[in-house]
């Protein structure tokens, strides 16, 4: 009976921690790495189920909004700190210290009017 309840409340606190995204409409698993190569403290490294290995901002989302919709509309719901127009319909928005990313990131995902919403990654330059 220990080991029962253990084993449940072990699989909802990982749940409830659970990092991931939406991708080309399928779900990413992440596992942070807990080794930091940045001096900028905004930005995470996460690894994917495939083994490869991605550098977040932790408190910005890239997101596109469907042809015809008014973005900006949708995303003052959100209580961003700001929200900046990349194109007509790219945005990035930047978080509260209270939003999380990953939740945010999904909740944005299943609005029908957002074509998809993920994490601001970060791509290291690599020298020859």
């Amino acid at each position: 009976m220990r080991l029962l309840i253990l084993t449940l409340f072990t699989s909802l606190f990982s749940y409830a921690q659970s990092s991931y995204y939406y991708e080309y409409g399928q779900r990413v698993d992440l596992t942070k790495v807990s080794s930091k190569r940045w001096a900028d403290s905004s930005i995470e490294y996460y690894k994917k189920s495939n083994g490869q290995e991605v550098g977040i901002k932790t408190k910005e989302i890239l997101l596109k909004c469907e042809e015809g919709v008014n973005c900006r509309d949708i995303l003052k719901n959100y209580h961003f700190v700001t929200i900046e127009a990349i194109s007509k319909h790219i945005f990035l928005v930047m978080l509260t210290k209270e939003q999380n990313i990953f939740s945010l990131a999904q909740e944005l995902h299943k609005n029908q009017a957002i074509e998809f919403a993920h994490p601001n990654f970060v791509k290291e330059r690599k020298r020859r």
